[in-house]
């Protein structure tokens, strides 16, 4: 007898923000840009850029997220994370 779990009700994996480089594409519910990347700050004491740069540490992607900052993230090798993944 296995426990099955259904994909709401799967564990957050455990992501470290803290202190990290990060950039966010798309909205994310509940929250303005602006009031998300202060969340991030003050929570985690993060570095919002407006792109991803060669050292960003995340790209932190929400609904409708810009194709394009995925795309450079991919291609610089950055950890592209779900704002799902986040324990907000």
């Amino acid at each position: 007898m296995g426990i099955n779990l259904r994909r709401d009700q799967e564990p957050k994996q455990k992501i470290d923000l803290k202190y990290k480089n990060i950039c966010v594409t798309g909205t994310i519910p509940g929250y303005t840009r602006i009031e998300f990347e202060i969340y991030l700050n003050k929570t985690y004491y993060v570095k919002n850029n407006s792109t991803v740069r060669s050292y960003t540490d995340y790209l932190i992607v929400g609904n409708d997220p810009g194709m394009t900052k995925i795309n450079v993230a991919k291609a610089r090798d950055v950890k592209i994370i779900s704002y799902k993944d986040l324990e907000l």
